[in-house]
């Protein structure tokens, strides 16, 4: 999507994973960074992305290439200069417009990560606006503010309006329609947009990676 001398922006597809971890151990979009830029030259660091992605979600994620835009990046993310915008459809009629703060909480269930709302959990908070709202699905734009694992899944299902086809956080009845319906396999989650000031220049940089073509899918379905 982007790349100069400092950082890239790539467009990461649902069904790879960012990072090993949990029981993965090859093929994550960190091996391919790595693969691609090692044939620009000998790097003295890894680079590394800032953002990260759960593995079924698709979209924008940045990476800094060297040691310098890489640092500035992950100081930018933690201080919230960083304005990440998700496309996602959802199950129900929520509000118009809100702002959601429920405090979460990492667990480990089964030995895998859920998350949950607690009040001895991290702030999180997470804007969201109704961009279509159909029968009984809404698409809906959000800003994640702060970056906790799995927050607006598990923030839209604390308000009642789960993402579709979320395994984890979602409603099984709807998630198993959508997949024989529209052959969903993946929650309908996807970053859509990056807004930030370049780490090294400055210049303003905003980033937009459309949906991709099984959501677009399901979209044009829906609208009939």
């Amino acid at each position: 999507l982007y790349e100069d001398k400092d950082i890239l922006i790539v467009d990461k597809p649902a069904g790879i994973s960012m990072h090993e971890g949990s029981g993965i151990t090859s093929h994550t979009l960190m091996d391919e960074l790595h693969f691609y830029l090692k044939f620009e030259k000998k790097l003295s660091f890894r680079p590394a992305f800032v953002n990260r992605l759960d593995k079924w979600t698709s979209g924008v994620v940045i990476a800094g290439k060297t040691f310098e835009a890489l640092k500035k990046l992950s100081e930018m993310m933690a201080n919230g200069e960083v304005k990440k915008t998700y496309l996602l459809l959802v199950n129900g009629r929520p509000k118009q417009s809100g702002v959601i703060t429920k405090k979460l909480l990492r667990t480990k269930m089964h030995h895998e990560i859920k998350v949950i709302v607690s009040e001895s959990g991290k702030e999180a908070v997470t804007k969201y606006r109704v961009i279509h709202q159909f029968k009984n699905k809404a698409l809906v734009e959000a800003e994640i503010v702060t970056g906790r694992t799995h927050q607006i899944r598990v923030h839209m299902a604390s308000i009642g309006n789960p993402v579709i086809c979320d395994d984890v956080y979602g409603d099984e009845e709807t998630n198993r329609e959508f997949r024989r319906k529209f052959r969903l396999r993946r929650q309908f989650l996807h970053s859509y947009k990056l807004s930030l000031k370049h780490p090294i220049s400055g210049k303003n940089i905003d980033i937009v990676s459309n949906l991709p073509g099984d959501l677009e899918f399901v979209l044009d379905k829906l609208k009939g």
